[in-house]
């Protein structure tokens, strides 16, 4: 759905007592009372919208058909922790609740809740506590407002390219070696929070390479960039993501996505918990991980994919080695705890879909668009994306996964077969797709 509303015809309503709306009387500004019926003029203008949508009366009008209309503007309310209260109250008006100590929702309760009926008061009550999200959907303000169109045009390229199968599965460790070829799955979310997934976006997978802006953004939030500066440089490196060359004169790493510089970085990030150990440290790293894909899917760990990184680690611990005998290490971090926090944040795994969240939470400046929660400050995501956009494809980077910034949305598609140009095939074709239609 994309209309605006409009004033014609408007049907009549009761409108809100003071104590259902939020509205500040400031000097200049409406009244208190006609501030009252201005949102009460708005929220009969949405109610009246999503009726005629559904082509229903007043009457039939229930918590499951604005849920459908935000759906279709790419909002995943029962997913979308902006709309929390809004949430609770569908809940309450079933006499459910969140789990005590979870906090969460099973399907059977966003199911019961759904199937409330709403007339316009309760409809209100349902949508004024996000107010303001809700009429950003309906007014056509969302930085993609034809949703549908655009989902449709993704949907048709993401089909035209499936069976491109150039290439070959990343063989630098059995266990991508062995990942099944034919997965291939696309995600999309926007900068305010619009969601859409096909294909494989759901199958869980480890994130390897991308696993180093986030370890570097956690160095930066702690350390400043003055310190990270001090062990890790951001010059580009013109060489293969895994060579042991460093800056020449300083012994530093080039950047933070070639291995030595995510290795350093690891070590860097981890020297500020000795008492903890490479485990728990990892585990501190996927809580932000959480945070960053909007606390709504689970971020797991590989064990399978940490013992076939370790068992084939030979370029990575020369590496170690490499930096402690002509650096030194951060704090005089354990090199092995070093190396088993890098490989850890490589077997860290999450479904594409997560991954468009965290990436769209970056390109909006740290604020996650799905929470509305600041996960890094602002100067620490304009650091990182500078760094990532002049060093982080590196030279025959070989992940079965790839990721297209732009400043609307955050495109993430998985495939395990890699071009000899370091980024999947299909990706690159949907990719140029999407750069051709931005400067169309």
């Amino acid at each position: 759905m994309s209309a605006k509303m409009d004033n014609d015809s408007e049907p009549s309503y009761t409108v809100l007592p003071p104590e259902s709306m939020k509205a500040i009387e400031k000097p200049g500004e409406l009244s208190r009372s006609e501030s009252i019926t201005s949102a009460s003029n708005v929220l009969n203008e949405i109610f009246w919208l999503i009726i005629d949508e559904h082509s229903i009366t007043s009457n039939e009008l229930t918590v499951q058909h604005v849920v459908e209309s935000l759906g279709e503007e790419g909002i995943l309310f029962w997913r979308d922790l902006r709309f929390k209260e809004s949430q609770d109250v569908a809940l309450k008006m079933a006499n459910l609740s969140r789990g005590r100590f979870s906090g969460q929702m099973s399907k059977e309760h966003q199911d019961k809740a759904s199937q409330q009926l709403l007339d316009f008061r309760n409809f209100c009550g349902f949508v004024s506590p996000c107010a303001s999200h809700f009429l950003k959907v309906f007014s056509e303000e969302l930085v993609i407002p034809d949703w549908s169109s655009f989902t449709l045009d993704m949907t048709y390229h993401f089909y035209k390219v499936e069976n491109v199968m150039d290439g070959q599965n990343a063989q630098y460790i059995p266990i991508l070696r062995d990942a099944d070829p034919n997965y291939w799955g696309l995600s999309i979310c926007s900068t305010d929070g619009q969601r859409f997934s096909i294909g494989d976006a759901h199958t869980q997978f480890s994130i390897q390479s991308v696993s180093k802006p986030v370890t570097y953004s956690l160095c930066l939030a702690t350390e400043g960039a003055d310190a990270v500066e001090e062990w890790v440089g951001c010059e580009p490196s013109g060489r293969p993501f895994n060579a042991q060359d460093l800056l020449p004169g300083s012994n530093k790493p080039f950047n933070a996505s070639v291995n030595t510089g995510a290795i350093m970085t690891a070590g860097l990030f981890a020297s500020n918990f000795p008492d903890l150990t490479w485990k728990e440290i990892v585990d501190k790293i996927c809580e932000t991980w959480y945070s960053l894909c909007g606390e709504d899917m689970g971020i797991g760990f590989s064990k399978d994919t940490y013992k076939s990184e370790k068992s084939t680690a030979y370029t990575n611990h020369a590496i170690a080695y490499n930096l402690k005998a002509t650096r030194g290490l951060p704090r005089d971090i354990d090199l092995y705890k070093m190396l088993d926090v890098y490989l850890g944040c490589c077997s860290i795994e999450m479904c594409a879909e997560a991954l468009a969240v965290a990436a769209a939470t970056l390109a909006n400046g740290g604020v996650c668009p799905i929470t509305g929660k600041e996960v890094f400050p602002a100067h620490v995501v304009r650091h990182v994306l500078s760094e990532t956009m002049t060093c982080g494809v590196s030279k025959e980077q070989t992940d079965g996964l790839s990721l297209c910034f732009t400043y609307v949305s955050k495109f993430v598609f998985l495939s395990p077969f890699h071009s000899t140009r370091c980024t999947t095939r299909p990706a690159i074709l949907l990719s140029k797709w999407d750069c051709l239609q931005s400067r169309a």
